[in-house]
């Protein structure tokens, strides 16, 4: 006989073309199934496996054995799904097992292969092959074996390992890895698709979080504005309580000497004069102060509870501007701004007054904290221009304007160019919401670097509900 190889192998044990380098031990490993076993001896389908790691056989026969032998081998091993006929390295031909018992299932064909070299049974026999290199991905392997004809579907594949060795494939294991293929496919693209399920719940609650988180924080900031305003303003009434606080002792005094001069008889009628002319000034000085301090707590009291609540009224804009801008004194004093509001009188708004207290005083913080450089005086002005069924409310200032590449993330919330010295970034966020979702209207802006910067708000006479 002069059979070349006959063994069936697993191509892992001989041949590196796609194995591991280093197979896990035995007794590290569970015991193969009987399809891993079919498929690939030890080995595991992946998505990424190769013909070569599939159980292929070494089957190769010279074309000038004895067709006997050829018998006795698919007699001797059944797994076989043909025999290779090769002269050296190159393939001559193919003989499946299928042909073979079909030729020989003929009658007089048995004396006629048997009995003669394997020269005479390939012109009849030869099965129209496909050579793949072992590289060849097991499903890219799979399309080109399903676009045969149906005649040769199934018949066997030659493996081209390389250095002119050739190994047999059985077609239906290449299906079998195939279809394996698409389970792990399946179950990778299940578990894939829970995992991004998972993770977008993930991102759900985190942005539920988040949304929270902001919420408290402009909440936070709001309070913390309207903290500033109390401290402000309290420092503001303070003059003028404390004025008339002592012209009150000095009218006081007055009284209490001029009663001891009553009761000891030594009243003069230049001592009553005087007494007259002081207690006049004690209590002119005492109203004045009085009713200055009256009109900053109304003023306060106003806008502090249109800021802390979200009624709807009808205001006169130009006397509320006047009111918001007396609130805001106790910051604007110790700075060398000067603002200038131009606003027709008879502007009646009914609408939300406290959302425009917040977003003209966030306006207003937000070009004292950014328009100008420590030092710097400038002019803040703010103009209002009335339409058919809306107002426009420009607030500008003549400072250092805003970089082109920073005015498209302007009202983002977060966004700020002095997070290194406590900025939020969410006093123009605040501001956006405030318009477009409570005032229903509009905002814009328009700057320049070093020409100042211009914030356009336009909103309705007559907010709708």
């Amino acid at each position: 006989m002069t059979t070349l190889a006959t063994d069936a192998v697993s191509p892992a044990a001989e041949h590196p073309v796609g194995h591991r380098e280093t197979p896990l031990p035995a007794a590290e490993t569970d015991p193969p199934s009987g399809v891993a076993l079919q498929l690939c001896g030890r080995g595991e389908i992946t998505l990424e496996s190769t013909v070569g790691e599939l159980l292929s056989h070494e089957c190769t026969l010279s074309p000038a054995v004895n067709g006997q032998e050829v018998d006795e081998l698919f007699r001797e091993r059944p797994e076989l799904p043909g025999v290779i006929i090769a002269e050296g390295s190159a393939v001559v031909a193919v003989i499946s097992r299928q042909r073979w018992l079909e030729e020989l299932s003929q009658p007089f064909r048995a004396e006629l292969y048997l009995n003669h070299t394997v020269e005479r049974a390939v012109a009849k026999m030869s099965t129209d092959y496909l050579l793949l290199s072992a590289d060849t991905p097991v499903h890219a392997a799979a399309d080109r074996a399903l676009a045969r004809n149906s005649s040769a579907l199934f018949a066997p594949i030659v493996v081209d390992f390389g250095d002119g060795r050739h190994r047999l494939l059985d077609s239906h294991l290449l299906f079998m890895a195939q279809s394996r293929m698409f389970a792990l496919s399946r179950e990778r693209s299940d578990s894939l698709r829970q995992d991004v399920e998972a993770y977008a719940r993930e991102l759900e609650q985190t942005l539920a979080h988040l949304r929270e988180a902001q919420n408290d924080l402009v909440e936070a900031r709001r309070m913390a504005a309207l903290a500033r305003m109390v401290a402000g303003m309290s420092h503001e009434i303070n003059t003028p309580v404390g004025i008339a606080l002592t012209a009150v002792t000095h009218l006081e005094e007055s009284i209490a000497g001029l009663k001891q001069t009553v009761q000891e008889g030594k009243l003069r009628r230049s001592e009553m004069e005087r007494f007259l002319a002081s207690a006049g000034e004690s209590i002119v000085l005492a109203r004045a102060n009085v009713q200055r301090a009256g009109e900053l707590v109304r003023s306060f009291k106003r806008v502090a509870v249109d800021e802390s609540s979200e009624a709807r009224r009808q205001f006169d804009l130009a006397n509320y501007l006047s009111e918001v801008i007396l609130s805001l004194r106790p910051l604007l004093k110790r700075l060398p701004h000067q603002v200038v509001v131009d606003c027709p009188a008879g502007i009646a708004l009914d609408s939300y007054p406290g959302a425009l207290a917040q977003v003209l005083s966030n306006l207003m913080m937000n070009a004292v904290e950014h328009a100008f450089a420590e030092g710097q005086a400038g002019v803040i002005s703010i103009e209002c221009r009335k339409f058919d069924d809306s107002v426009e409310i420009t607030f500008s200032d003549d400072g250092n304007g805003i970089p082109e590449a920073d005015q498209e993330h302007l009202f983002e919330p977060f966004f700020t160019t002095r997070g290194n010295t406590g900025g939020s970034g969410l006093g123009l966020h605040i501001v956006f919401n405030l318009v477009s979702k409570v005032l229903k209207g509009t905002i814009a802006c328009c700057s320049r670097p070093g020409q100042g910067t211009s914030f356009h708000i336009r909103i309705p006479l007559s907010a709708t509900s």
